[in-house]
């Protein structure tokens, strides 16, 4: 089967539900848990630009082969898209209100500054709208700045941002460019990672190898096994920890080399039908995890540190204890609350 987009004939090797994504994600996830409550440094700036790439691919994948960009495509693309974030966001948002009345605000801010009762109106519109930055003072889902990066950028790619090759290569180009003017203007290493703006690297990056991957002479070039896997995982963790511990440079050339080796992965696990014995059902299942536990750690991180308020835990110990935690209550919204709301998303791809 194949359909003509602006004059390019793409292929329909393989279905959306085909993509062996979910255990990927779920790590990202839990390396985002492991920064922010086990305060293992710039892992979680890894893996957010990591979900970033991710993002890019798969966005612009569905919007090929499963919306188009008809009007009605792109208004189907958004509503899915909305059904995807913002219910179980609301539902995080509030569990976040209701442990502020239940535990007080002062100790809800002694464990992050940013969980607490909005003080403004401003600040009302931006929790609700989600449109948060890292310097939004309350924001009650404290990871959700990225989330609104993330809304951003489905709507530059459901509009048509990556819907050709060569729109795409120049969007790639031009994030390209954005970055190397931010690292020899001497842009901060925060200034590069948490604006919108510095999000169009990982993101183009995506979209890019979505392209890439239809071009004649693509499976020609490239390899799969679980040997070649292994190996970019290896050396996904010696980048991080030569770039972080040994470089002392979080967001240095590692931090990029990081989009790269992230990028052969991602085109890795493509070709795969399973990775290693697991199957895509499995995968899926596993992958259903990574949204929940992306949205509800630092909740679930609270309440462990109100239970063991009188314990001095480490912080290995506290990590230890809060990690089954965070995957148990990502398995019962994953479960309970999002399948239901899958079920719609999927009448609206039909």
């Amino acid at each position: 089967m194949s359909f003509s987009l602006d004059g390019w004939t793409c292929k329909l090797h393989q279905s959306y539900f085909d993509l062996m994504f979910g255990i990927f994600r779920t790590l990202l996830a839990l390396a985002v848990v492991f920064g922010h409550l086990g305060s293992v440094p710039h892992i979680g700036a890894y893996a957010v630009f990591g979900f970033y790439f991710l993002s890019g691919y798969l966005m612009t994948y569905i919007m090929h082969h499963t919306y188009g960009y008809s009007l009605k495509g792109i208004s189907q693309f958004c509503l899915n898209r909305w059904l995807r974030i913002f219910p179980i966001y609301y539902f995080s948002a509030t569990l976040s209100l209701i442990l502020v009345l239940l535990l007080g605000e002062e100790f809800t801010r002694s464990f992050h500054e940013n969980i607490g009762f909005p003080q403004s109106t401003d600040q009302i519109l931006r929790n609700l709208f989600l449109i948060l930055t890292i310097h939004t003072d309350t924001r009650l889902v404290p990871p959700a700045w990225a989330l609104t990066v993330e809304c951003f950028y489905y709507l530059c790619i459901g509009f048509g941002l990556s819907a050709t090759p060569l729109r795409t290569l120049i969007w790639f180009m031009a994030s390209v460019t954005y970055t190397i003017y931010l690292i020899i203007g001497g842009a901060s290493p925060s200034y590069r990672y948490f604006p919108v703006a510095a999000a169009s690297l990982p993101f183009s990056a995506g979209a890019l190898l979505y392209h890439f991957r239809q071009l004649k002479v693509y499976h020609s070039v490239v390899l799969a096994g679980n040997n070649l896997l292994v190996i970019l995982i290896l050396t996904i963790t010696f980048n991080y920890i030569f770039g972080v511990y040994l470089m002392q440079s979080p967001r240095g050339v590692c931090f990029y080399i990081n989009l790269l080796l992230t990028g052969f992965v991602i085109n890795n696990l493509c070709e795969r039908k399973k990775v290693f014995s697991i199957d895509k059902n499995l995968d899926s299942i596993i992958g259903d995890l990574s949204y929940p536990i992306y949205l509800l750690h630092y909740q679930c991180g609270l309440v462990v540190s109100y239970l063991a308020s009188g314990w001095q835990l480490s912080r290995g110990l506290f990590l230890l204890a809060a990690v089954p935690i965070v995957i148990a209550s990502g398995f019962l919204m994953a479960r309970f609350f999002e399948r239901p709301i899958e079920k719609i998303r999927n009448k609206i791809k039909r």
